[in-house]
């Protein structure tokens, strides 16, 4: 459940910058293991932050792409 939510804040993310930034993020270049993986990673190493932390954390690291 919590990473449909993801999957859902990052797309609702991506469609905000792709109009006021004319940039977004490539959901795609990581697969939903990977995805994944990357969440139960950052967990491990910051347990004391919020999953929304790991989220931005995933977002950031995705490669930019030019809405135009």
């Amino acid at each position: 459940m919590f990473f449909s939510w993801a999957q859902g804040f990052m797309s609702g993310v991506n469609a905000y910058s792709a109009v006021a930034m004319q940039t977004y993020k490539d959901l795609s270049a990581r697969g939903v293991k990977e995805q994944e993986g990357f969440f139960l990673d950052y967990c491990k190493k910051h347990p004391r932050d919020r999953y929304m932390d790991a989220v931005a954390a995933l977002q950031y690291t995705l490669p930019s792409k030019d809405a135009r």
